[in-house]
């Protein structure tokens, strides 16, 4: 008799990014084997976004590079990302892969959270 297994993850080796995607679920999440060169800054997402409640802070890079602060986390987590229209994909070090949506250019949904785009001063 066969039986559907869910795959397993050790979560001990993920970082900020990956913790909060696992957790909060509503994201597509995988595991990717290998890095991923940085894509091309893309104007449209380059920049600073944040949550309403200040909990997550990602800085999003023109050179297609990323880091992700989350609060209570000591050390943020950083990669690499790639744009393409309204998708966003962010490439962790540690081999994770987060799916991030840009809706009317103002808000990116990732990890069942909303981040808006913070003006600078």
């Amino acid at each position: 008799m066969h039986t559907l297994r869910r795959p397993h993850v050790d979560a001990t080796v993920l970082g900020a990014a990956p913790l909060l995607a696992l957790a909060l679920s509503n994201s597509r999440v995988d595991i990717v084997a290998t890095q991923v060169p940085p894509g091309p800054g893309d104007p449209s997402t380059a920049g600073t976004w944040r949550s309403a409640d200040g909990e997550v802070d990602l800085e999003l890079d023109g050179d297609g590079t990323y880091r992700l602060r989350l609060a209570g986390r000591r050390r943020p987590a950083s990669g690499t990302f790639r744009a393409d229209g309204r998708t966003v994909v962010l490439y962790e070090r540690s081999g994770l892969r987060t799916h991030a949506t840009l809706v009317d250019g103002a808000v990116l949904e990732m990890a069942g959270r909303e981040l808006f785009r913070v003006l600078p001063d």
